[in-house]
């Protein structure tokens, strides 16, 4: 359960960039013959079929190569990972071969922006969550600071497990860190939160 679930569901939505001409110096006909016209749109409707393909299976092999970023202030770290998700999270803190040096910095984070809105693989819980020496420190004034950017029942199903944001996460988020929540803005309380962090 390293990743707050049993098990991740559902596919990632294709890359929807634009594909650029597979013969860019190809000599272009001004005229296409009557007899061929025919044939053009359907070879156009097949490479972009297979481009696709590609594009599909590169999502697969390369999902969530987002850039984790943790910023040093002085003796303040400030962990930041994107959409950082299974991928990313077991490089990083198993198979680079800095990982035990990675571990050890991202354990003294101050501050944990959680990744991709808390969802099911986003924050990995032995190597990232339980090593943080600041989460469930008695002192709130030293604890882990955590901020959570999200939005309940958008994404996801309670009754399946795989709800955005995790209310298994949520709930360790709010006993062992500081947790500053955008789901806790509203109009009355203002639409921002100004989280103080020491340097």
């Amino acid at each position: 359960d390293e990743f707050w679930h049993l098990a991740a569901t559902g596919g990632q939505a294709p890359s929807r960039q634009r594909a650029e001409p597979l013969f860019p110096d190809a000599r272009q006909a001004r005229k296409i013959p009557q007899e061929a016209r025919w044939l053009i749109p359907r070879i156009d409707k097949m490479q972009a079929e297979e481009l696709l393909s590609l594009v599909r299976i590169l999502d697969g092999v390369m999902n969530n190569t987002s850039l984790i970023l943790l910023f040093t202030i002085g003796d303040t770290r400030l962990l930041f990972p994107g959409d950082a998700q299974l991928e990313n999270w077991r490089y990083a803190l198993q198979r680079a071969p800095n990982a035990e040096d990675i571990r050890s910095r991202l354990s003294q984070t101050r501050v944990y922006k959680v990744g991709h809105h808390g969802s099911l693989n986003a924050t990995p819980r032995t190597l990232l969550w339980n090593g943080f020496v600041r989460a469930g420190l008695p002192d709130p004034a030293q604890q882990l600071i955590t901020l959570l950017s999200t939005r309940a029942s958008t994404h996801g199903d309670s009754d399946q497990g795989t709800e955005v944001p995790r209310d298994r996460l949520v709930e360790e988020l709010k006993t062992r860190s500081r947790l500053v929540n955008t789901q806790d803005c509203t109009a009355e309380s203002g639409w921002w939160r100004e989280v103080v962090v020491p340097l």
